[in-house]
């Protein structure tokens, strides 16, 4: 009995022996694993030299788990990825906070910024040929004659296309706006073009695609879509370098909720909330184009995003008014968003004051690919993107003819000071567009100081440089 009692007593004593040991252990693995987690997990390490990747932890959004970028610096050859906005203007770009205006949700577009640069004081013509014929020419309108929508580039301008072409295979794809006949585009050194050659789908489901001269009826296949489809297959084709020129027709008009309701979240049914579902569509389709190019290859690629002109007057929101919106020579007409990331860019998350204008990608983009050129009106800014430095360019000029509610004439611009003309009445505008960004007080209206007065003439000088 006394035996039994004491192999009992044991017994005891191993059990709580072994509950004691297991606790200990479990514990001590919990701590094991909880100090070795590793609170960066978002970041992703690379030994090369040459590879950035990096997410900036205070420019996340809280519920932002995504490696937002990857790509190599010193590239010899990079691939470029131009992305033209239509009738994107700052009241609807996202970065633009200073704006009380109702924006889309681009996570897309919000990754490029966190992971480049972008240009606050970037201008692009008031209506959407004459940028795109400053882009493809580096020239102003008045010298290719690309001055209006429906203006057709001549045969004999030397395109950016053609400048590479050595190096790189070259495309178009999506909207072309400098001609109706497709065929010509093969005339102007671009390798290939997919696309609407139009300035606007009256039906985003049911178009007519233009291919290197010949056409197809679309049916039921959203063309923000389909363009973005086209530059993948073109792009994972290429076995050299490659420049991919990508103009969604989002979200010029007809304006429209997409119906695919995966691509957006902004919820309505008015003018503006379809016109930002559309943006919001185009942000998830680049989304979906930069996941389907091969990491090494989208490593080598230096993406540049641009808005063509301002907002609509149908959806524009202030600070811009009518008269003040897509069309006109103010803020809210000619202010794009522009911003550039990716291979060999090295300013992360940087916001750059330089006055930049359309015609410079035609020298950025050429210098990117390792060609120069010499062009007056087009100056490279490619030094900007691996360091905050002293930009070239001292002005910034634009010009339109009368459009809508906006008159026509021309807009001149330093880094303080901003002169438009209205060409039918000959009245000079001034306004100090640092403290004025709306253009609210015209300076012009009463008596000058001396720094406005010398202001105003260095604009007037500087339009009669460009007009001779």
């Amino acid at each position: 009995m006394i035996m039994l009692q004491k192999e009992k007593h044991q017994a005891t004593k191993w059990n709580l022996s072994f509950y004691l040991v297991f606790i200990i252990i479990t514990y001590l693995l919990f701590i094991t694993t909880a100090c070795s987690s590793n609170p960066t997990e978002d970041m992703v390490i690379d030994a090369t030299d040459d590879t950035i990747d990096m997410e900036e932890e205070s420019n996340k959004d809280e519920n932002d788990d995504e490696v937002v970028f990857s790509y190599n610096q010193n590239v010899k050859s990079p691939n470029i990825l131009l992305i033209i906005a239509d009738d994107m203007g700052m009241d609807a770009t996202p970065y633009a906070t200073q704006l009380n205006s109702i924006k889309p949700t681009m996570p897309n577009l919000d990754r490029l910024v966190q992971n480049g640069v972008r240009f606050n004081n970037a201008w692009a013509y008031p209506l959407c040929t004459p940028t795109r014929g400053t882009i493809i020419t580096g020239k102003h309108g008045r010298e290719t004659g690309l001055s209006a929508p429906g203006d057709a580039i001549s045969n004999n301008e030397t395109t950016l296309q053609s400048q590479v072409s050595n190096t790189y295979a070259t495309s178009v794809i999506g909207k072309w706006h400098l001609a109706r006949n497709s065929r010509n585009i093969e005339n102007l050194g671009i390798g290939h073009y997919e696309g609407n050659t139009g300035g606007g789908l009256s039906d985003y489901y049911n178009w007519t695609l233009h291919e290197d001269g010949n056409t197809t009826d679309i049916v039921n296949y959203y063309g923000t879509t389909a363009y973005t489809d086209f530059a993948i297959d073109w792009i994972n084709a290429q076995d050299k370098p490659w420049f991919c020129w990508l103009a969604y027709n989002a979200a010029h008009s007809d304006f429209h909720t997409p119906k695919d309701n995966t691509l957006y979240t902004h919820q309505g049914s008015n003018t503006l909330d379809m016109y930002l579902q559309m943006l919001e569509a185009m942000d998830s389709e680049m989304g979906r184009l930069l996941a389907n190019i091969p990491e090494e290859e989208l490593a080598n690629t230096t993406i540049i995003f641009i808005g063509d002109n301002g907002t609509p007057t149908q959806v524009v929101q202030a600070p811009f008014s009518n008269n003040k919106a897509k069309g006109s020579l103010f803020n809210g007409g000619v202010n794009v968003p522009l911003i550039v990331a990716g291979a060999n860019v090295s300013r992360i998350n940087e916001r750059d004051e330089s006055l930049i204008q359309s015609t410079d990608l035609f020298a950025t983009i050429a210098d990117l690919c390792g060609v120069t050129t010499n062009l007056t009106e087009s100056i490279s800014f490619k030094p900007l993107l691996t360091q905050e430095q002293e930009h070239t360019r001292k002005f910034s000029f634009v010009e339109s003819d009368s459009n809508g509610p906006a008159f026509g004439g021309f807009a001149v611009r330093g880094n303080t000071y901003k002169l438009i003309q209205d060409s039918s009445t000959q009245t000079n505008y001034l306004y100090n567009v640092i403290n004025d960004y709306e253009e609210t007080v015209n300076l012009n209206d009463g008596n000058l100081t001396n720094e406005e007065q010398t202001a105003l003439d260095e604009l007037l000088a500087e339009y009669r440089r460009i007009n001779n």
